[in-house]
């Protein structure tokens, strides 16, 4: 007989994302009422609650509770009880891991296996306890399923816990079936990979491998597995049964293990887990673990201090020397002994000098991160910061219109590939959730170089005439230096792979290998293909995030060449308006640093980019609005103007390095992504014209206004159409007829 769900209560744990989701619609379709349960991912399971039921007319609620913890479990069921009016089935479907290699008996800890026993095998007892009496109280009983894995039935999946907490769960199925009397049937789904966000963790290379090797040639489908569930649930007569679901992957794993106990039969010991990790996050990749270990955490600071610094230092010169001719054009004006005077250019000259670096920018983008993994970041890094700072020390030496021109050209062909190649370079040391921050800092460093420039700009203007030559050669030739300097030290000091330093113990290198098996970057892999570079410029998802980015790039450009200009313009004449551009930066950092913590503490990029890019054009409006005499208002209104436009930048690259499907396209996709903003950064270094200057440059204000406008407007379209991606991969596993890769962040 039948055993109906229609009107049905049913418990999902782990309900929110991946195959929990999908269990939760499919049961919802049959006509059940569902609980949909998370930890910590309250907008999804809110999402799926309110679809099923607006769907399928059934009732549905979110529950917050961690399996982990027994309270919780017994709060659970209690809840879905009070909740729906019952309980009939439970599928226990939430489970916890610590990525490790199955041999290495050192690579967990003792609480990694509490919380993996406390989580797949104890939850069991508590849920099942809690609900006995409503089970025996129904007429047709109850049923519980547990999501195990087929790392329960051999050895294999991703750490020893999860492989022994997995065949236990199975051990505990089979005593709940044999003891708990004939109205509680107890099974266990078995999944092999499944291609959910947690499965397309792996390496492409890796889920080839599972398809070749699985009887069916494919990996789980997901809506097959989900299925299962249904099905079991529905079939009256079974209890004590694991049911595999895996394309015949688990039957060829034993017919191998049979015939040669010596062959490998998965290319890593971690390959052959199926289960979503308990823990979930926003971005939409459920990451294991999300906690980190104390080796985790001592090995991430290690790297941090070795390489952030360092990194955020090139960058500040690399800003410093690219923006520096802003200050040398009002430098000493008023004696006339400025970059325009003393090479008699034209404002129009000067902006095509700013645009020439520009186009060269945005030509050496793509190919300058390609060589960075040719000849190694120390080696191409160095060579690009000695060349920007000979050249920068060659503009001191500029004598006309044309030289300036040429020299400008250079700086922009040799530091065209530092920012996008800095963030490429992380992804070889940092996982995807580890980067955002590290890239704001970086990123922050060009408001601090807009600072220091400021403060230089002011004590070097005192050096006018000092060995004949006027304070804005000595501002080139001074701040060239440095870079040049440093470059040697950066040959010499900035890590390359961490698979190859020295500086790591044995320990630390395998680990800082291993936590980025499966995201991340690495020194000896194969560089870009076609296919990859084919997939990544026609992926036009991707070309949203690079408008979004052209937008920003208007006033981040404007800004940069043309604040002292501005500042000029408030009523501050020359060395004291170098000196004002000081407090715009210097806010604009602290800033910058704050929203991009905020960004990545609540997984909310597009959103973090929207706000700022509003607060950022409410500031432009407001001064275009003001009278051109109102100084100090319009000051304050450059100082938010800067924060908000500077602040928008971080949490829009970390939003699309998020999206980028194969990490083998990242460093592609991130210097695409700044070759389009080149067009905006053209765009900008032409709004601000000399004689709108005694009008406070109202064009240049309400073009930057209207960019963020747009980029605010983009970031929640944007936003909303990875919303409604994920849920129809939560729903199908796919989008537009293919296999889901990942969900989405948003």
């Amino acid at each position: 007989m039948v055993y109906e769900l229609k009107g049905r209560n049913v418990l999902v744990t782990g309900g929110s994302r991946g195959l929990g989701a999908l269990i939760c619609d499919k049961f919802a379709k049959e006509g059940a009422n569902v609980i949909v349960n998370y930890v910590s991912s309250a907008a999804a399971a809110e999402d799926i609650a309110k679809t099923i039921a607006g769907e399928y007319g059934v009732k549905a609620f979110a529950v917050k509770g961690d399996m982990g913890v027994e309270a919780d479990c017994v709060r659970l069921v209690e809840e879905t009880i009070e909740k729906l009016g019952g309980v009939d089935v439970i599928v226990s479907n939430a489970g916890w891991t610590r990525f490790s290699a199955i041999p290495d008996l050192h690579a967990t800890t003792t609480e990694d296996w509490d919380t993996c026993f406390a989580v797949n095998v104890k939850a069991q007892n508590y849920l099942l306890r809690t609900a006995l009496a409503t089970f025996n109280a129904n007429p047709e009983g109850g049923a519980f399923i547990m999501t195990s894995s087929i790392a329960g039935v051999g050895v294999s999946g991703s750490s020893l816990p999860y492989c022994a907490t997995k065949a236990a769960q199975l051990q505990v199925m089979r005593v709940f079936a044999a003891t708990q009397g004939p109205k509680v049937r107890c099974n266990a789904v078995c999944p092999g990979l499944l291609l959910t966000e947690w499965g397309q963790k792996f390496p492409e290379a890796t889920i080839k491998f599972l398809e070749e090797r699985a009887s069916l040639k494919k990996v789980t489908d997901l809506d097959d597995c989900a299925q299962s569930f249904v099905d079991i649930a529905r079939n009256s007569s079974m209890t004590g049964q694991k049911i595999v679901v895996d394309s015949g992957l688990c039957q060829v794993i034993a017919i191998k293990m049979v015939t040669s106990v010596d062959e490998k039969v998965s290319p890593e010991p971690t390959v052959m887990d199926s289960k979503d990790d308990y823990e979930e996050t926003a971005t939409g990749v459920i990451e294991a673990p999300v906690e980190r270990t104390a080796a985790d955490k001592a090995l991430i600071w290690k790297q941090d201090l070795r390489i952030v610094p360092l990194s955020a230092g090139i960058y500040l010169l690399c800003y410093l020397d690219r923006s520096n001719i802003g200050n040398a054009k009002t430098l000493n004006s008023n004696v006339h002994h400025d970059l325009l005077s003393d090479t008699n250019m034209t404002s129009y000259q000067f902006t095509i000098a700013l645009m020439v670096f520009l186009v060269a920018y945005a030509v050496f983008e793509v190919p300058s991160n390609y060589l960075l993994k040719k000849f190694s970041p120390s080696k191409w890094i160095a060579f690009l910061m000695f060349s920007w700072g000979a050249v920068t020390i060659g503009l001191g030496g500029a004598q006309s219109y044309a030289s300036v021109t040429a020299v400008r050209f250079l700086l922009g062909v040799f530091e065209a590939g530092l920012f996008p190649g800095l963030v490429y370079y992380l992804t070889f040391w940092y996982r995807t959730e580890e980067r955002s921050m590290r890239v704001a800092i970086i990123l922050a460093s060009a408001t601090l170089a807009g600072a220091f420039g400021g403060a230089l700009a002011y004590g070097i203007g005192h050096m006018d005439q000092a060995g004949g030559l006027s304070a804005w050669r000595w501002l080139f030739i001074i701040e060239g230096i440095p870079s040049v300097l440093s470059s040697v030290a950066v040959f010499f000091y900035l890590p390359d792979y961490p698979e190859t330093v020295k500086w790591l113990t044995v320990e630390e290198r395998a680990l800082a290998v291993e936590r980025l098996r499966v995201d991340g970057s690495h020194g000896h892999s194969e560089g870009l293909t076609w296919a990859v570079a084919k997939h990544t410029l026609t992926d036009w998802r991707l070309y949203a995030h690079f408008a979004i980015y052209f937008g920003i790039s208007v006033p981040f450009s404007s800004l940069s060449l043309f604040t002292p200009s501005i500042t000029a313009g408030l009523g501050y004449e020359n060395l004291e308006a170098q000196l004002m551009t000081v407090s715009p930066y210097a806010v604009a950092y602290v800033v910058t640093i704050f929203v991009s913590w905020s960004a990545d503490r609540y997984n909310a990029r597009g959103l973090h980019t929207a706000v700022t890019a509003v607060i950022g054009a409410c500031a432009f409006m407001a001064s275009a609005l003001l009278p051109a005499t109102a100084y100090q208002k319009r000051y304050g209104c450059l100082i938010v103007a800067c924060s908000g436009s500077f602040a928008t930048i971080p949490p829009l690259l970390g939003w699309l390095s998020s999206n980028v499907e194969s990490t083998a396209a990242t460093g592609l996709a991130i210097a695409l992504n700044i070759s389009f903003g080149a067009p905006g950064q053209i765009t900008g270094v032409w709004i601000y014209t000399a004689d709108e200057a005694k009008k406070g440059y109202p064009t240049g204000h309400w073009v930057n206004a209207g960019m963020l406008f747009f980029v605010a407007v983009g970031a929640v379209a944007l936003a909303l159409y990875y919303r409604m991606l994920n849920h129809r991969i939560l729903k199908t596993g796919a989008v537009g007829g293919q296999p889901v890769k990942k969900l989405y962040s948003y």
